[in-house]
């Protein structure tokens, strides 16, 4: 199943998008109505998001989970760019970020 969110969505049910993603469903990030970043679950990317990959020299970031959560635009406008952001939470990684595929 595939579901598009808003940032503000994001932002108060962190959580529960994190594990909807890493039960396997996709997950759409929108930004003023914009597509821009994608939710996977951690762990090896599948063929469609490999492409998404940064390349070479670009930035990952690994934060923790608050972390996001307080800053979830400033993440997401670094993943519009060509980041990806790995959150961790509890020492453990929990979801990867990557650039939606219309971005």
């Amino acid at each position: 199943m595939h579901r598009t969110i808003g940032i503000g969505q994001l932002r108060s049910a962190t959580r529960y998008y994190l594990d909807l993603a890493a039960s396997g469903e996709s997950i759409t990030v929108k930004r003023r109505g914009i597509d821009v970043a994608s939710i996977h679950p951690p762990g090896r990317p599948t063929q469609e998001h490999r492409r998404r990959l940064p390349l070479p020299g670009h930035l990952v970031i690994r934060v923790a989970l608050p972390a996001f959560r307080s800053a979830v635009g400033r993440y997401l406008s670094m993943v519009a760019n060509g980041a990806v952001v790995d959150i961790y939470d509890r020492g453990q990684s929990a979801a990867r970020i990557t650039r939606a595929a219309d971005a």
